[in-house]
């Protein structure tokens, strides 16, 4: 998955009012920011889809979806390879040791949350969470000013 460099995106920030040349944050386009960005994540966990975006042409994928994608659900499904599909003679025995130590550790049971590639998801979740709660606390200061501003000159 790759996030392409959009150069028509809109600024997040604008020229301080006052004339400090600091930044201003604006919480509708921190808002819409964490909402494409939640869009990318969503493929690390909906089995059977690709990215909403090719990789550098902001462009829609081709509608022909691949069965597994490489989702978390996708590999749980499918890359949970064990002694019972490989068989029971030494060297299937061994590899399969080899693929369920490198299972658990980078996918990670579906019960158990575990592994890296379920860290990663819970990563992205707190990265828009983030966002979110930063464009929230800009929206209640703004409202805060606007409410003082108001006392302060009617006083």
């Amino acid at each position: 998955m790759a996030i392409p460099l959009d150069h028509e995106s809109p600024d997040p920030t604008k020229n301080d009012a006052g004339g400090g040349g600091g930044p201003v944050m604006k919480p509708t386009e921190i808002n819409r920011f964490a909402g494409e960005l939640e869009e990318l994540f969503r493929v690390l966990t909906t089995a059977g889809t690709t990215s909403p975006l090719q990789a550098g042409t902001g462009s829609h994928p081709p509608s022909q979806v691949p069965e597994v994608t490489g989702s978390l659900p996708d590999l749980q499904r499918n890359c949970a390879i064990s002694e019972k599909h490989l068989g029971e003679w030494p060297a299937a025995m061994t590899f399969s040791m080899a693929t369920t130590t490198s299972y658990s550790v980078l996918v990670g049971e579906s019960h158990s949350g575990g592994g890296a590639y379920s860290e990663l998801i819970k990563q992205c979740k707190e990265i828009v969470k983030a966002f979110r709660d930063t464009a929230k606390l800009y929206e209640d200061v703004e409202q805060k000013n606007k409410e003082d501003s108001r006392r302060y000159y009617q006083a």
